[in-house]
Formats: C-alpha cells, sequence, structure tokens
C-alpha cells in the first residue's frame, strides 16, 4: 500500500506556527486520529497532543508525522501479519510452518498432467451438470491447489481412503491422477430427479461409496461419526463451510472423529478480511451477497457466513483438532495483494489432537 507522507518530512520552525487555544488543538486532534489512524483520539491522546499544540511544543504538521510514525499506524499499512499475532502465533510450529510451505508451493504435480486430466473432463463430449462448464474455469487454479496437496499428504499410503463432501465435475479428475487411492462422496440428500450431483450421479463419477448427509444436522453428523470413526486419511471439506447454517465446532467435530489415526482434514473457505472486500466496505458497500431471489438459490449454494483466520483457529481446537498446515490462497483474487493476510481464500490441514 502506498504512503502518501513518510517521517521525513520536515516540520516547519515552531516559531512559525501560532499558538492555538485549547479548544482549537482539541479540534485539531480529533480531525487528525480519524484520517491517520482511521480512530477518533483516545483521551490521554487527546489531552497530550492538545497540551503539547496549546504550548507550541508541536505543530499541526508534527502531530501528523507523529501518528504516522507510530506503531498502530505502521502496521495498518503493512497489512495484517498473522504469524506476529499473539492470539495466533503459538498454533504455527515449525512442523506446521514447514507444512504450510510445502503446501503452498503445489509442487507435487506436473501441471501438464493437471492440465489433461482438467480437459479430459471439461472437454469432453459428455453433458456436464448446469453451470460446471463455468464452474470448471472459476475454480481451476482452487483444485489445482487442492490434488497438490492430496499428493502431498498421502504419499506414501498404498490405497488411502478419501472422503469429499459437496461433489463437483472436479471430483472426475482424481482418480485420474491418483488411481490407486480409493475415492468416496457426500452430499446433502436429494431426489432422484434432482438435475444436480445424485447418489447415481456421484457413483458413475467417482465410483466408491456415496454417503447422503445434510451438513446442518447435527443428529445426522453425530450419527455418520459414530459409523465412520476412524476410516478415512483424509476428508475433504472444500468451499462448503460458508454455505451452511451451523457453527464450525458442530460439523468440525464429528469429522474429525471419522479420521484415521494419521488422517487429515482438508478445509477451506473464504477469507472474510480479503483485500477487496475490505476495499469494498471502505466505500461504504456491502461485500456480503444478497440472498438470490425467487429459484436463483436453486442448487443452495448462497454464503451464509464467512470467517477468518482468528476464530477459525479456537473453533478447530474446541472440535478436538489440531492444525497441521495453513495458508492464504490468492486462488479468488482479481489483482495480487502484498500482505498474504489479505487473499481471499484459507486453506487448513487439520489433524485429530491426541
Amino acid at each position: 500500500m502506498k504512503r502518501f507522507f513518510t517521517s521525513k518530512l520536515t516540520t516547519p520552525p515552531v516559531s512559525e506556527i501560532s499558538d492555538c487555544s485549547n479548544s482549537e488543538a482539541e479540534i485539531l486532534v480529533g480531525l487528525v486520529y480519524p484520517l491517520i489512524l482511521k480512530r477518533n483520539a483516545d483521551s490521554q491522546g487527546l489531552v497530550d497532543y492538545s497540551h503539547k499544540l496549546q504550548q507550541g511544543l508541536l505543530t499541526p504538521l508534527g502531530l501528523i508525522q507523529e501518528l504516522m510514525a507510530s506503531d498502530e499506524y505502521q502496521r495498518a499499512q503493512d497489512g495484517y501479519d498473522y504469524l506476529g499475532d499473539g492470539s495466533v502465533k503459538d498454533y504455527f510450529s515449525a512442523e506446521v510452518l514447514a507444512l504450510s510451505a510445502q503446501l503452498e508451493a503445489c509442487k507435487y504435480l506436473d501441471s501438464n498432467d493437471y492440465e489433461t486430466a482438467w480437459n479430459v473432463v471439461f472437454n469432453s463430449d459428455r453433458t456436464l451438470i448446469i453451470g460446471q462448464k463455468e464452474y470448471g474455469e472459476q475454480h481451476k487454479q482452487r483444485f489445482w491447489e487442492l490434488v497438490n496437496a492430496m499428493g502431498l499428504l498421502l504419499q506414501g499410503m498404498p490405497q488411502p481412503q478419501v472422503l469429499e463432501f459437496g461433489v463437483s465435475e472436479f471430483s472426475g479428475l482424481y482418480g485420474k491422477l491418483f488411481p490407486h487411492m480409493q475415492f468416496n462422496t457426500s452430499d446433502r440428500p436429494s431426489a432422484d430427479d434432482y438435475i444436480g450431483f445424485t447418489e447415481a450421479v456421484c457413483k458413475q463419477l467417482v465410483g466408491g461409496d456415496h454417503l447422503p448427509l445434510d451438513l446442518t444436522d447435527t443428529h445426522a453428523l453425530d450419527f455418520f461419526a459414530q459409523q465412520q470413526e476412524g476410516r478415512f486419511d483424509l476428508i475433504l471439506l472444500t468451499e462448503v463451510l460458508e454455505h451452511l447454517c451451523i457453527h464450525p465446532v458442530d460439523i468440525l467435530q464429528p469429522l474429525i472423529q471419522a479420521l484415521s489415526s494419521q488422517g487429515l482434514l482438508y478445509l477451506t473457505t473464504p477469507n472474510f478480511f480479503a483485500l477487496e472486500k475490505r476495499q469494498l466496505m471502505q466505500r461504504w458497500h456491502n461485500p456480503q451477497e444478497i440472498y438470490p431471489a425467487a429459484d436463483g438459490n436453486w442448487d443452495a449454494h448462497h454464503h451464509h457466513r464467512e470467517y477468518c483466520l482468528t476464530e477459525m483457529l479456537p473453533f478447530i481446537e474446541q472440535a478436538g483438532g489440531q492444525l497441521k498446515g495453513f495458508y492464504y490462497s490468492g486462488c479468488w483474487d482479481q489483482q495480487p495483494c502484498e500482505s498474504p493476510a489479505e487473499r481471499a481464500n484459507m486453506v487448513f490441514v487439520i489433524g485429530a489432537n491426541i
């Protein structure tokens, strides 16, 4: 982010600045604080700076310089350093940081192999589910990250059991890239004549077991956890959480319970504090999409709630999970973000805390 002032600006001699009354000084401090620090002046700052201005110890320009030289202003300009946040940094051990870097690098697969598999799925003569052609282009980068993570996290396992929640046409390329893996699917229960991913479509696309499950039904989730306890080496919950009217702990807990002893949950969800959303809010625009009118939400793909890192980490812990890897992904970004925490998506890898 560009800075339009720096602490190197030259302050005019105090003798060139006329003294101001206390009320004028307070008004000036009250105006400058929101302009520089984006908040109202605290009581101590108001008293101290007003006194300095009134006594001629500080010029109006000097006030601006001092506020811009403050740690508070510098942190705001440099972006959010999540690894320096006291409420976050303890979750990031050396092992977590190492896996996070590997995940973000996306070095497990050859990009040509991915392109080949992608073209087989999305450029074939087979009729795709409605909207999936566009979905394939929009989510291409995100699934590139996913399949690289899949290979990295399951390397060395001869026949790992994988379960994906929220099926798409992308599910059809997993077997082409990893024929040794056993893929299973789960989605909300649907009628046989549903035009989306029914149980029959899922089995034809992926093979393996299909487990109809309403992820907003806590009783169904508890039953799932009991029936599938310890089964899966990898569970994929990507771009699903934000669509659900449920507390994250209520869904994470049974999914973690269904993991094998070395199993992992791969979770992605939009970053509420993404740069583009914050820019909209600065212009007094609401970044939250409006609920679709009439039958515009036939596939129930509306975002009910988006999350941020500082709340997700305690949720993971409360659900009996342990952070294994994390990074902010730019898979949705329309412009590059200098600060990782301003990227539009979050990627978590979670294991059971045992």
